[in-house]
């Protein structure tokens, strides 16, 4: 009962509070400042232009571990950039208290470059399908024009919700259990439980 779009939003949305609940990541970053200390690496050009006559400062370039890396600022900037589009009351809300967690860190303004300097190493890596939607949220497309392991999974995510919905309608009779985490075993045909294959169903069927 909503258009499409929205619900790619809700996706997103679900992927960052993903993300939230592991917690946010962060990184190294180089940062330049003229201070009264040298700390780090002293730029000479910088020194020379800024500190030429106040030789008491010290232009420095030095690495601060801060939650302000790329990967955060992408997903704050495509946050910001759906609050102003989506129309959806639950997603706006959504929204707005997920920017509660990105407080500290600051929007971009060159995405590109943005997505050039994110390294997604193993700390990092359950950012990937977040940053693959940021990706194509902060490219400001139509999200079916896209194409590639993100959408596809967007796509069967929304499919096997439409079957889900399909079979708990038809099957009212029977205890439906959507998306079990837990894994099951195969029956054999004597109705033994097999020991060779187990599964993670995304639909269960059981008789109450």
């Amino acid at each position: 009962n909503t258009n499409l779009f929205e619900v790619f939003i809700r996706m997103f949305l679900g992927e960052v509070d993903s993300i939230i609940k592991q917690g946010l990541k962060s990184a190294y970053i180089g940062v330049e400042e003229n201070e009264a200390f040298l700390k780090g690496k002293l730029l000479m050009k910088q020194q020379l232009h800024h500190n030429l006559v106040n030789k008491a400062r010290f232009y420095n370039n030095h690495d601060e571990f801060m939650i302000n890396c790329p990967e955060n600022r992408l997903i704050r900037t495509a946050l910001e950039y759906l609050l102003h589009i989506s129309s959806d009351f639950n997603n706006q809300r959504l929204i707005r208290e997920q920017l509660t967690y990105f407080n500290q860190v600051t929007i971009l303004h060159n995405v590109e470059q943005g997505f050039k300097r994110i390294k997604l190493g193993r700390n990092f890596q359950y950012y990937a399908q977040t940053l693959q939607w940021c990706e194509i949220i902060l490219a400001k497309k139509t999200f079916t024009s896209f194409k590639g392991s993100c959408m596809a999974f967007a796509w069967d995510k929304i499919f096997e919700a439409y079957v889900s919905d399909l079979v708990s309608k038809t099957f009212s009779d029977y205890n439906v259990l959507l998306q079990r985490s837990r894994k099951i075993r195969l029956f054999d045909e004597h109705g033994k439980h097999s020991s060779s294959y187990r599964l993670r169903p995304d639909i269960v069927i059981r008789s109450h």
